[in-house]
């Protein structure tokens, strides 16, 4: 099977804004890529859990709380380096996406420490039956790790759509060497204004198995699995993404060099 591109190029007319999606190589991720990871998900998560706007019956969370769950002292970024290139070790795959600015080379854009981070996508091959885990059928695309950054810093184009996590699936499902025919699985969050996103993708939530995330030692947040739909398979969920955005269908992949 071809190598997966690393770096995908996205257009998207609605903001007419390029955008770089990454896929992390091993041992690439140092204390600054790290850091700029956890101060993504610090953002995001307290946009869509300290914001009262946008809790929509989630658990009310102090603000304060995902800064201080994330970006602790720089023990908290050697674990994260640690954890990320462990992953990647065992088969897990980082996807970064970023807004380009001017023209960037290749080697620029598949440079973690100076591309933009405003997303990241992990995906891990999973084996949840038998015949996966005797390697007879292929494994399923489990994304475990999911976040954006909104809004983006100094965005003029607030109104518009940019589609960052559209993008990061698309590249992850389209463009990584998962066997078309697989399962897809996505994690999520009970309440999550993203869980009618996945349902329109043909994903659903399976509630055979609930779980949480602590995200303080007051509050821990109810999660929820979202799965394949029976008879669809990871080309359908392509197909879903290219049909709400058509010009996900022009990307335009990098190589490795």
């Amino acid at each position: 099977m071809p190598q997966a591109p690393a770096t995908i190029i996205y257009h998207n007319p609605d903001t007419k804004r390029d955008y770089s999606v990454h896929r992390l190589q091993r041992p690439t991720v140092n204390l600054h890529v790290a850091r700029k990871i956890l101060e993504l998900t610090a953002a995001s998560y307290a946009h869509q859990f300290e914001d009262p706007a946008m809790q929509q019956g989630l658990a009310t969370i102090q603000p304060g709380t995902m800064r201080t769950r994330f970006l602790g002292p720089e023990l908290a970024n050697i674990r994260q380096m640690y954890h990320m290139n462990r992953a990647l070790v065992r088969g897990s795959r980082y996807w970064q996406i970023g807004q380009i600015d001017g023209h960037p080379t290749a080697a620029d854009l598949a440079n973690p420490e100076l591309s933009d981070i405003a997303g990241l996508l992990k995906a891990t091959p999973a084996r949840p039956n038998l015949g996966q885990q005797l390697h007879l059928r292929p494994p399923d695309c489990q994304v475990s790790a999911f976040v954006v950054e909104a809004p983006l810093p100094n965005d003029v184009l607030i109104d518009k759509p940019h589609r960052l996590g559209s993008m990061l699936l698309h590249a992850a499902l389209a463009y990584d060497d998962y066997d078309p025919s697989a399962k897809v699985a996505v994690d999520s969050f009970v309440g999550s204004d993203a869980n009618a996103w996945f349902g329109r993708l043909g994903l659903m939530a399976d509630t055979a198995e609930p779980g949480s995330w602590v995200a303080s030692a007051a509050v821990s947040l109810p999660t929820v699995r979202y799965v394949s739909q029976p008879g669809l398979v990871l080309r359908d969920h392509v197909a879903a993404l290219e049909q709400a955005a058509p010009w996900l269908a022009r990307a335009r992949p990098l190589s490795e060099s």
